[in-house]
C-alpha cells in the first residue's frame, strides 16, 4: 500500500484495516508527523488509541476529541467510567504497562489535548480532520466507521474514506458547531487517567490480591441484612462469612455444606439462611433435624428469635429425621416437600449412606432414599461437623441430595468429569497400608471439590476474626487432657473374656451367622460379588458389635446374646420345617436352653423388651438384619448345622454371664468418680477430682443396655439425682435436657426452681449431636471411643461457644460452679491389662483405619490408626488441633486481611478504588511472575435464572510461575508476594520480554482452565486483577 505522501495527490481512497501495513492507525500516525492540529469525532474513546499513537501524537500542537456515547444523555461520569473500563481492557489485552499514559496526562494538563462530550443528542460520528503544517498538503478528512479505539484503528474491518477539498471545509464547520455545543470533560478524564497512570506500590498490589481472594464475593442483600434482618446482627464475623458463602455456593451447585467444628454455632447460620429465604425471598423452608435437635434446638430458637416464622401457618417447617421412618410421617413430609423450596438438613452426616433402595415390596426404601426424593429439584443446605466418618463416599452420598444420583458429571465445570472416579482416586493414599502423608497433602492441595461445596471455619479462626473485627468476643472453654479411669476385668469378666478369645481364634471368628451370609453356602458358581461383600460386611459388623458390647458392660453383652439367640431361633423355625429330624433337634435345644434365655431376660431385660437399637447401628445397617430365608441353591444342611453351632456358642456365653462371680470393678470406678469414695481405697486425685462428686456430669455409653444398668446401679448406690436418655425410652428428651442444662436451654428463672434436680445424666449417643449441654463441664466416656468422630461429637456437647450473659447468670445462681466454668474435664474408662487383646480382636474383624473427618480434607487434620485411638494424649491433641485449627491457609489470609485493615485505616476503601490489572515489582522468594485472576464459573445470577458462565462474581485464583513450574499453594505464594505498607518497589525487568512472559502465563492458565472445566468458547475470559514480578 502506498504511503500518505504517495496518495496525497489522490483526493479519495479507502482505509479499512484489511491490509497489515496500512490501517487507520498508520494513517493517523503519519498525519501526526505533518499536522499542526487534528480534530477527532468518535462515538467511543479508549485509552488504547492514544497509547498506540505514542511517540506520534506528541508532534501535533493541538488534538481535540469530541466524544459521543450510546445514549443522548451521556454524562461526564459515564465518559470517565468508560475510560476507566477502556484502561482495564488495555491492561488485560493490550499494553499491560500502559506505556505512554503519562504523556496523555501531561497533554490534557497542558491543553494540547482537549476533550469534550456531546450531550444534546446521541452522537455516533467518526471523523479524523487533519490540518497539515505544510500549506502544500493542506487539510484532509478520514470519515467512516472507525472509533478512536485500538480495535477501531487496527483490528476491526472498517470502512473509512479519505477526501480533501471543499468538503473538508464543510466538515470543519460541522465539527465546530458540535464542539461549541459539547461539554468539556478534561478534569473528569484527567482524574481517571491520573488514578491509573501512577506507579502502584507492592503493598497496594498485595492488598488488592489479598482482598480479592478473601473478601465476600457476594454481600447478598447488604442493606436488608444490616437494617431489617433479626439474625444477621447476632452473627459473629465468621458466621456472616459462612452465610454469604453458602448463598453463593447454592447458586452454583443448588446446595452446599457448612462443616464448622462442633460448638461453633452452625444453627445460627441455619437460622440466617431460614430468615433470608423465608422472609427476604418469601420461600418455603423445610428444616430436617434429629428428633432431639428439633425439640431442644430448632423449635425453641425459632420461637425465640424468629417468632413470626414459628407456628402452624408459617412458611418454615421443622421435622425430624426419624419422621422419615414411619409411613404416615413420610407421607406428610412428601406433601410438605411439594411446597418446599429450600431444605436445610441439620446433622446431615446421618444421611452418609444410601441404605436399601426402594423395591416393590418396600417402595419407600431407606431414610436416605426418602430424603433424596424430598430434596429433588430443591436448594439443599447440609450442616454437619463430621461429613466424613470412614470414607469420602460419605460426603458424596450427602452431596447427592442436591446433585441427584444420575449426575456423575455434575462437577464437570470444575474439572471433575466423573465424581465417582474422582472420589476413588482421592481415597487411594488413605487406604494404603501405611498412609502416604505427602501424597495426601499433594492431592488435597489440588482438590477442587471440597473448596467448591464446603465452607468451614476453624475454632481458632472464629476467635481471631472476632478479635480483629472488633465485635463481641468469641469465647470457648478450655478442655483439659482426658484422664484414664483404669479398671480390671477381674473375676466377673475374666472367664467370659477367655471364652471370647477362644471364639475369636476360630477360622470363622465368634459366629458363623449363615442367616446373614447365605452366599457363603451357595451352590451357584455365579455369585453376585457385590451382594456377597455386603453380607460379609454385615457379619463383620455383628461380630464387632459383640466385642464392643462386651467392653461396654455385662448387661450390654448379655442383651446382645439374647437378641441374637432369638433371631437364630426364628430363622431355624422357618428353615427346619422341611425336615422332621431338624425340627425335633430344634425342639430339644429349646427345652434344654429356655431356662438360660429366661434367666438372662429376667436379670438384664426385665423392665424392657428391646431388640437391636438404632443408636447401635445406622438405619441402613439395621435394615440388613433381616432373615435371608433359604429357598434357592444353598447347602441348607450346613447352614442349619452352623446356626446350631452359633446357638451353642451363645449359650456358653450366657452361662458364663449368669455364673459370673465377684464385683464389677468398672462400675465401682464410676461410683468412686461420682460419689464419695471409700476411705480404704487410694485414688488418683488428678483423676478422681471433687468436681465429679458435686457438679453436673454427663456419662456417655454407646448402648442402651449399659445406660439402663448404670442408672439402676447408681440408684442402688444411693445416688438419686440420676436419669438416663436412650433410644428405647418414651421419656421427653427435651424435658430432661432442660433439667440437666436449664441455663443454655433458656429455661426461665421462675421455671428453673421447679425443675427436679438432675446432676448425673446417662445417655447413649442420641445426645451426642445437635444439643446444648454446656451447663455441665464434666464428661465421662464409659465405653472405649472406638470411633474418634463419635468422641468428637460427644465432647462437643459441653465444649461449645460460651455465652457471657448466660455464664454470668449461671454463676450468680450457682456460685459453687464458678471454679469449673470454662474448664472441661473428660474421663475415659479403659482396661489397661486387657486393652491389647481387645485391640487384636477388633482388628481381626474390622481391618480398617479409623479417620478423623478433617483428615479427609476439611481442612487437614490428623490420622488415627487402631493404636492411636487409645492414646488419650494423642487423641486429645488431635481434637485440640481439630477444634482450634491448624488454621486453613485461606483462613490465615482472611485474618491477615482483617489485620491489615485494622492497622491501615481506609485500606478497604483504597483497595476498592484501585484499578484492575495493576502491577508492580518487588523482591521475594520464590521468584517468578504472580497473577491474581478472576475466572468464570457456571452459576445463576439469581435463584430463578438458568445457570450460565459468569465472571461476576467468578472465582479468584492465585498462581506464581517460577522457573520450577507453577506454584498454587497459598502459603508459599503469600510468602513470595507479601509486602509492608512502606515496602519499596523494584524496577521491572525488560518490559517487552516481561509482558510476553506474562501473556504466555495467562494463556497457559486459561488453556488449563478450559481443559479442566470444559469452559465453552463463548464464556467470559478470565481477568487478571493484579500481577507482580517477584525478583
Amino acid at each position: 500500500m502506498a504511503s500518505l505522501q504517495e496518495v496525497a495527490a489522490s483526493e479519495q481512497f479507502i482505509v479499512d484495516n484489511t491490509t497489515e501495513d496500512w490501517k487507520a492507525l498508520q494513517y493517523v500516525r503519519e498525519w501526526c508527523d505533518i499536522s499542526s492540529a487534528i480534530d477527532i469525532a468518535t462515538g467511543h474513546f479508549e485509552i488504547g488509541a492514544f497509547l498506540a499513537l505514542d511517540g506520534a501524537w506528541q508532534k501535533v500542537d493541538k488534538i481535540r476529541l469530541l466524544i459521543g456515547g450510546e445514549t443522548s444523555r451521556t454524562t461526564a461520569d459515564a465518559i470517565a467510567a468508560a475510560l476507566d473500563t477502556s484502561i482495564a481492557v488495555e491492561r488485560q489485552t493490550g499494553d499491560t504497562f500502559l506505556t505512554g499514559i503519562e504523556g496523555v496526562v501531561d497533554g490534557i494538563r497542558s491543553g494540547s489535548i482537549e476533550i469534550r462530550v456531546y450531550k444534546p443528542k446521541k452522537f455516533h460520528a467518526k471523523a479524523y480532520i487533519t490540518h497539515s503544517k505544510l500549506k502544500i498538503v493542506g487539510s484532509a478528512a478520514l470519515v467512516g466507521s472507525s472509533n478512536f479505539t485500538r480495535p477501531g484503528l487496527t483490528q476491526n474491518v472498517e470502512l473509512n474514506v479519505r477526501f480533501q477539498g471543499p468538503e473538508v471545509v464543510e466538515l470543519q464547520e460541522w465539527y465546530e458547531q458540535h464542539w461549541d455545543r459539547a461539554t468539556p470533560v478534561n478534569q473528569e478524564l484527567l482524574s481517571v487517567l491520573e488514578h491509573n497512570a501512577r506507579e502502584f506500590t507492592p503493598f497496594e498490589v498485595y492488598a488488592k490480591a489479598l482482598h480479592s481472594l478473601t473478601a465476600d464475593v457476594d454481600p447478598t442483600d447488604k442493606s436488608w441484612e444490616e437494617s431489617e434482618s433479626d439474625i444477621y446482627p447476632m452473627l459473629a464475623p465468621y458466621q456472616q462469612e459462612a452465610f454469604h458463602a453458602l448463598v453463593v455456593m447454592s447458586r452454583r451447585w443448588n446446595g452446599g455444606f457448612l462443616t464448622d467444628g462442633v460448638g461453633l454455632g452452625k444453627t445460627f447460620v441455619g437460622l440466617m439462611l431460614t430468615e433470608y429465604y423465608a422472609v427476604r425471598h418469601r420461600k418455603n423452608v423445610l428444616i430436617m433435624a434429629t428428633k432431639t435437635g428439633q425439640d431442644a434446638v430448632w423449635n425453641p430458637e425459632l420461637q425465640e428469635k424468629l417468632p413470626d416464622l414459628f407456628g402452624q401457618f408459617s412458611n418454615v417447617v421443622v421435622r425430624a429425621h426419624t419422621d422419615l421412618t414411619t409411613k404416615r410421617r413420610a407421607e406428610e413430609l412428601e406433601h410438605l416437600a411439594k411446597r418446599a423450596d429450600i431444605i436445610i438438613i441439620d446433622e446431615a452426616h446421618n444421611f452418609r449412606n444410601h441404605g436399601k433402595a426402594p423395591t416393590e415390596e418396600n417402595p419407600w426404601g431407606s431414610r436416605w432414599w426418602r430424603m433424596q426424593k424430598i430434596c429433588a429439584g430443591k436448594k439443599v443446605f447440609l450442616l454437619t461437623a463430621t461429613p466424613i466418618n470412614n470414607t469420602f463416599f460419605d460426603l458424596v452420598h450427602q452431596a447427592e441430595l442436591f446433585t441427584g444420583l444420575e449426575a456423575d458429571d455434575y462437577f464437570a465445570s470444575i474439572g471433575i468429569s466423573s465424581l465417582r472416579k474422582y472420589t476413588v482416586e482421592l481415597e487411594k493414599p488413605f487406604k494404603s497400608g501405611t498412609p502416604d502423608y505427602a501424597a495426601i497433602a499433594a492431592i488435597m492441595a489440588k482438590d477442587r471439590l471440597f473448596q467448591s461445596i464446603i465452607h468451614q471455619n476453624s475454632r481458632r479462626y472464629a476467635i481471631e476474626s472476632a478479635k480483629v473485627a472488633g465485635g463481641a468476643r468469641v469465647v470457648f472453654p478450655e478442655t483439659q487432657v482426658p484422664r484414664v479411669v483404669s479398671y480390671e476385668f477381674g473375676t466377673l469378666y475374666a472367664p467370659l473374656f477367655a471364652e471370647l478369645q477362644t471364639a475369636f481364634s476360630r477360622a470363622t471368628p465368634l459366629f458363623i451367622l449363615p442367616m446373614y451370609y447365605p452366599l457363603a453356602f451357595s451352590t451357584n458358581k455365579d455369585i453376585d460379588t457385590v451382594a456377597e461383600n455386603r453380607q460379609r460386611q454385615v457379619v463383620a459388623l455383628i461380630r464387632t458389635i459383640f466385642l464392643k458390647r462386651f467392653e461396654s458392660s455385662l448387661a450390654a453383652f448379655a442383651g446382645s446374646c439374647l437378641d441374637l439367640s432369638v433371631k437364630v431361633l426364628r430363622w431355624l423355625e422357618v428353615n427346619t420345617k422341611i425336615d422332621s429330624n431338624e425340627e425335633s433337634r430344634l425342639s430339644t435345644w429349646r427345652q434344654t436352653n429356655e431356662p438360660i434365655l429366661k434367666a438372662i431376660h429376667d436379670r438384664y431385660r426385665s423392665t424392657l423388651e428391646e431388640g437391636w437399637h438404632e443408636e447401635d447401628l445406622t438405619e441402613e445397617e439395621l435394615s440388613e438384619l433381616d432373615y435371608n430365608l433359604v429357598g434357592g441353591d444353598y447347602r441348607l444342611q450346613e447352614m442349619i448345622d452352623a446356626a446350631f453351632e452359633d446357638l451353642d456358642q451363645l449359650t456358653r456365653f450366657m452361662d458364663l454371664v449368669l455364673a459370673g462371680a465377684g464385683v464389677d470393678d468398672k462400675y465401682l470406678r464410676l461410683r468412686d468418680l461420682l460419689s464419695e469414695p471409700s476411705k480404704k481405697r487410694k485414688l488418683d486425685k488428678d483423676v478422681f477430682t471433687p468436681e465429679f462428686r458435686t457438679q453436673q456430669v454427663i456419662v456417655f455409653t454407646e448402648f442402651a443396655d449399659t445406660a439402663r444398668y448404670l442408672e439402676e446401679e447408681l440408684n442402688k448406690s444411693g445416688l438419686s439425682d440420676v436419669d438416663r436418655i436412650d433410644g428405647t425410652r418414651g421419656n421427653d428428651r427435651y424435658a430432661m435436657i432442660k433439667r440437666f442444662a436449664p441455663f443454655y436451654n433458656k429455661v426461665a428463672a421462675r421455671d428453673r426452681s421447679k425443675l427436679a434436680p438432675l446432676r448425673i445424666l446417662i445417655s447413649t449417643d442420641v445426645l451426642s449431636e445437635g444439643v446444648n449441654l454446656q451447663d455441665g463441664t464434666l464428661l465421662v466416656n464409659y465405653d472405649i471411643h472406638w470411633n474418634p468422630v463419635r468422641l468428637m461429637q460427644r465432647i462437643g456437647r459441653v465444649d461449645r461457644r460460651m455465652n457471657p450473659t448466660i455464664e454470668a447468670t449461671l454463676i450468680k445462681e450457682k456460685p459453687s460452679a464458678k471454679k469449673s466454668r470454662g474448664h472441661i474435664q473428660v474421663r475415659n474408662f479403659l482396661p489397661p491389662a486387657e486393652i491389647e487383646t481387645l485391640l487384636t480382636l477388633y482388628n481381626r474383624v474390622q481391618n480398617k483405619t479409623l479417620m478423623i473427618s478433617t483428615t479427609l480434607g476439611i481442612p487437614g487434620g490428623k490420622l488415627f490408626d487402631e493404636t492411636d485411638i487409645f492414646d488419650d494424649v494423642k487423641v486429645f491433641q488431635s481434637f485440640k488441633d481439630e477444634y482450634n485449627g491448624d488454621i486453613a491457609p485461606i483462613e490465615e489470609l482472611r485474618l491477615k486481611w482483617l489485620q491489615l485493615v485494622n492497622e491501615n485505616p481506609g485500606l478497604d476503601e483504597l483497595v476498592e478504588r484501585l484499578p484492575e490489572g495493576i502491577s508492580t515489582a518487588k523482591t521475594g522468594d520464590p521468584a517468578g511472575i504472580f497473577v491474581c485472576r478472576r475466572t468464570p464459573v457456571l452459576t445463576k445470577a439469581h435463584d430463578e435464572a438458568d445457570p450460565e458462565w459468569s465472571i461476576d462474581p467468578g472465582q479468584v485464583e492465585w498462581a506464581l510461575r517460577t522457573p520450577d513450574g507453577v506454584e498454587r499453594a497459598l502459603h508459599t505464594v503469600d510468602t513470595a508476594i507479601a509486602a509492608e505498607p512502606r515496602g519499596a518497589s523494584e524496577k521491572f525487568s525488560e518490559r517487552a520480554a516481561l509482558q510476553s512472559t506474562l501473556r504466555d502465563f495467562e494463556r497457559g492458565e486459561t488453556k488449563r482452565l478450559r481443559k479442566e472445566t470444559q469452559l465453552p468458547l463463548d464464556a467470559p475470559a478470565p481477568k487478571t486483577i493484579c500481577w507482580m514480578e517477584v525478583q
